[in-house]
Order: C-alpha cells, then structure tokens, then sequence
C-alpha cells in the first residue's frame, strides 16, 4: 500500500490575529482510535490525548460522513481532491502511514451541527495564521457561490526545519436549504448544485500537506468517541481548543467562565485537566446535558470529581455571611407541566472550597426518584433537559477539575456479612426470662431502659433553628452525636483572619454536658421510641 498525502497551495483570504499555543506536539502516534502526543515546555514532558475517534469514521463509503476517500490515497488522475489555485500533487509523505481519499456530498440537514477535520503540514517557515473547514455550494445556473464557514483555527509559527502536522477540527449548525433561497425541488435535484469541502489557509503565500479529513454531523461523531459512563470527555482529555470539545453532549461554560486546558504530569487522571478562570460570580462554572436515553430516571447517580483551587489574585474573596464558599455539584432538571416551562436543581454533593492549589476528591450520590415521587405525574414524562452543573466557589477563585464521573449507583453488598457478625457480637446478649407463677395465657411486656452501645446523631444549630425544643428531644433518643458544620472552615473563617469558634464550642458543649451526662442520669427510652 502507497503511503501518501496531498500538497496544496493555500487559498487567499485575509489574515488574522494569532491565538494559539507555542508548545510543538508531536504527530500522534494513532491516526485514529485513541493516540498520543507529547511536548516538551521547561525541560519538562507532557502528554496528551489525540484522534480519540473511532477509525471507521474513515472507512470507504461510510454512512457516517460525507467526504468520498477522506484518507487522500487515490492518485492525483483519480482523485476527487481538487486544488482551488496552483497545483495539487501527490507526495510520499503522509499523516496517517498508509493512504488517502474525498469529494464532498453534503445534503440538507437543517439545525444539525456539523463536525469537520483534517490534518496539515505547511511547507518551509511561516508565522501565525488561521486554517478554515469550509463547505463551498456552486450552482449550475452560475448564481453566485455560497460559503459555509466553520470555526477558525490558528496554527503556530514554525521555523520550517521539524514542521509538525495540525490537527483542525471545527464545528458548524447547518441551517436549511431555504434559509439560503433554495426551493426543496431544486435541493432534491443533484444537477441543481454541488457542494465542494475545502481546507481554508489564511496565508495566500505557504504550501501545505493535507490528510485524514471527514465531514460529519455531531451525532454520528459522538458515537464513534468513548464514553466511560454518563459523562463525555469527564477525563478533559480532549481540549477545550479541539473542535470535538463541544460535541455530543460535551462541557459548556456557565456564567461565562472562561474554560482552557492544562497539560500537567499532576493531572489526577490521563494527560490533562480542566480550568475554569475569570469566573464572575459563585454561578460561574461549567455544565454538562446529560443523554436522556441513556439516563435512568428512576436509579440514583454516583457522582466523583477531582478539584483544586487557587486565587486569581492576591485579595482573597470573602466568605459573606449568606453564603459559605462551597463547592457543589447539582442536577438541573427542566421540565414542562401544564403548557409552562419550569426548572428544578437538586442538591448532590458539596465541599470546602481551600485555595492552597492541592488536589482533592469530591463524591456524592443523588437522583431525581425521590422529586418524582413527590411531583404530578405529568411531569414524568416531559422532562425537557437534565443538567450536571459544578459550581459555588466565590468569584476571582480558579478552579481546577479532572476525572468527572457519573454512573448509576450500585450499592455493594460486601459489608453487610461482616455488619451481621458485628450485630450479634456487639449488639445482642443472651438474655434468661422466668415466667413461673404467672398463669397460662398471660401477656408480658417489656420496656428498653437504657442501653450500653452509643447511639447517636448529627448536631447542627440549623436544626435547633428549625424545630422547637430541639435540645430537649435529642437527649431522649440519643447518648451520642457529632458536630456537622460548626468546626469547619468556612463556618468558623468567613473571613480570612478573623476565626469565630463560638457555635463550635456551644455545639461541643452540649453534647458532652446535655447530651452524655444528662442522658446517663435521667433518660428513659421505650423501644417504641426507638422504632
């Protein structure tokens, strides 16, 4: 098999700013199917994650895109590649090691987001400039021509002696034939018009190497990327400057946080990790749609994550007294009942928002069958969008996350034989009951003391806030408790330097004082209240 690519001249178009990353990576070392790349920045090696996708998008005749011979391996006689200016040859040099192939036949799909990429080497030194997917129709009648513009992607200066290959991937929404003056019977008629796929180079001058290119919509793309659980791309492998960040489902920023990759050797998982920056407000963060097909509404979610933080400035953002710095992960559910559009976040997990830049794991499990049941029934069946949203650290606060993981709870089983032993040893005893004398058929009741074994409960002053005579009923059920919120950080420090201990020190007081001596002395407790 002949390895091969092809060489273009560049299409002239007006040059723009440069906004790209100075690190040189390595071609991957895949074409397709999941590869690798490094850099070297600092005297120090990175890695990243490359051509995550499945190799069949490039199979010959694939339902799945649109572009006849996407490797370029025909011969340049035969080939369907044409070049819009100068010559097109083919070269011995390729990006995939083995051949190529194209012509475009793009057909009508209106409001579908489309995918375009391909693979570019300039030829000799140049600075920075931007490269373009772009999908031109040409009519037969002569009516001027029609640009399909996709996002533009900039490429780094290159001194001409070791140029790499670029990797450009973009994304564009198709809109409808009739959105542009085209009748349905003229789209239908193939002799009506033709759409061409053309790699846009802003430097009119510089000649380049092009391979591996597909035109696809979103939906067949997403399913030929890897997806661990209900979350795509909760690793941050694909970069935030990668065209296939935003496909399928995939991260979008909240409250306008500026979101950019980082490529660092701490990352918790894989090459990469994600940075949410400029962050506005404790709303700003970022968000995923979650697959409603693949969501099972009825099962709670096991949520994990990684984060740490650091401050964007000196000046550290206070704590004000209604609100605590949190960190928190919620489900958002947008749903329609009678005619009206309404919108439900559900709670699943929080933590300490400490700006020390050092990595921390977060979990929390929760599921929308217990809102279900206690909402009408027709809103069962008209949930519109079901949201993951990490969010809650106080503005000017960066933060930093790897590894999100959503997946259907399983509760493991292994525990419970263990707890059984653990229940006879240390919560049963033998006990002898003498019914002599007491005549047959008579009734005996017994009623629980006291019991030796701590049995406790969480103690918070919203509770006491919230149900009257709280003090008063704990110690009747219970001879043991522990502190929920009192002793932590962001309830004793709201702001930096200034420490208030006072609602920790009242909550451990009571506890050992009302709680354990009072309960000791005077408390009576029926089995009945313990059931």
């Amino acid at each position: 098999m002949r390895s091969s690519s092809l060489l273009f001249p560049a299409t002239a178009l007006a040059s723009s700013s440069p906004d790209w990353s100075t690190a040189r990576w390595s071609k991957c070392s895949a074409p397709c199917g999941i590869g690798i790349q490094t850099t070297e920045v600092g005297g120090e090696s990175f890695n990243r994650v490359c051509n995550v996708e499945s190799c069949s998008i490039y199979d010959e005749g694939s339902s799945a895109q649109f572009l006849p011979d996407p490797k370029m391996d025909l011969p340049t006689s035969s080939s369907t590649w044409r070049s819009t200016g100068g010559s097109i040859v083919a070269v011995t040099e390729a990006y995939d090691g083995t051949d190529c192939r194209a012509q475009s036949a793009l057909v009508d799909h209106d409001q579908e987001l489309f995918v375009a990429k391909f693979f570019i080497k300039l030829v000799g030194e140049h600075g920075v400039f931007g490269v373009m997917p772009q999908v031109v129709v040409t009519f037969a009648s002569g009516a001027s021509k029609i640009y399909l513009n996709f996002g533009e992607q900039s490429v780094s200066a290159e001194d001409g002696l070791d140029n790499e290959w670029f990797e450009i991937a973009q994304t564009r929404l198709m809109t409808a034939a009739s959105d542009h003056g085209i009748t349905a019977e003229q789209a239908a008629d193939e002799s009506f018009m033709t759409c061409r796929f053309a790699a846009v180079v802003r430097d009119p001058a510089i000649t380049y190497l092009a391979d591996q290119a597909y035109l696809t919509t979103e939906s067949n793309l997403a399913s030929m990327v890897p997806k661990e659980d209900l979350l795509f791309n909760g690793d941050f492998e694909i970069a935030t400057d990668n065209g296939l960040f935003p496909i399928g489902p995939g991260w979008q920023s909240q409250s306008n946080a500026v979101l950019e990759t980082v490529y660092d050797n701490d990352a918790p998982s894989g090459k990469a990790y994600l940075r949410a920056r400029d962050r506005q407000s404790t709303d700003s963060g970022i968000y995923q749609l979650l697959d409603l097909d693949e969501f099972d509404r009825s099962r709670p979610v096991e949520f994990r994550f990684w984060g740490k933080f650091s401050e964007e400035s000196q000046a550290r953002a206070i704590m004000e007294d209604d609100g605590w710095n949190k960190l928190s992960l919620n489900l958002v559910v947008d749903y329609i009942t009678d005619g009206v559009a309404d919108s439900y976040s559900m709670f699943c997990t929080s933590g300490c928002v400490i700006p020390d830049n050092q990595w921390r794991q977060y979990a929390g499990i929760c599921g929308l069958d217990e809102w279900l049941i206690s909402t009408p029934a027709t809103v069962i069946d008209q949930i519109t969008e079901v949201k993951v949203k990490i969010n809650g650290a106080e503005p000017g606060t960066i933060m930093d996350l790897d590894n999100i993981r959503a997946a259907p709870y399983v509760r493991k089983e292994e525990w419970k034989a263990g707890a059984n032993l653990r229940i006879d040893e240390f919560r049963k005893n033998n006990v002898d009951i003498d019914v002599l004398g007491f005549p047959d058929g008579s009734r005996i009741s017994f009623e629980q003391l006291s019991y030796e074994y701590p049995w406790g409960s969480k103690w918070n002053w919203e509770c006491e806030e919230v149900v009257p005579d709280y003090k008063n009923y704990f110690p009747w059920y219970f001879n043991y408790g522990f502190i929920t919120n009192e002793m932590k950080w962001q309830a004793v420090e709201r702001i930096k330097g200034v420490r208030d201990y006072t609602k920790g020190r009242d909550a451990r007081f009571f506890l050992e004082i009302l709680v354990f001596i009072s309960f000791l002395s005077s408390s009576v407790l029926s089995v009945g209240s313990l059931i």
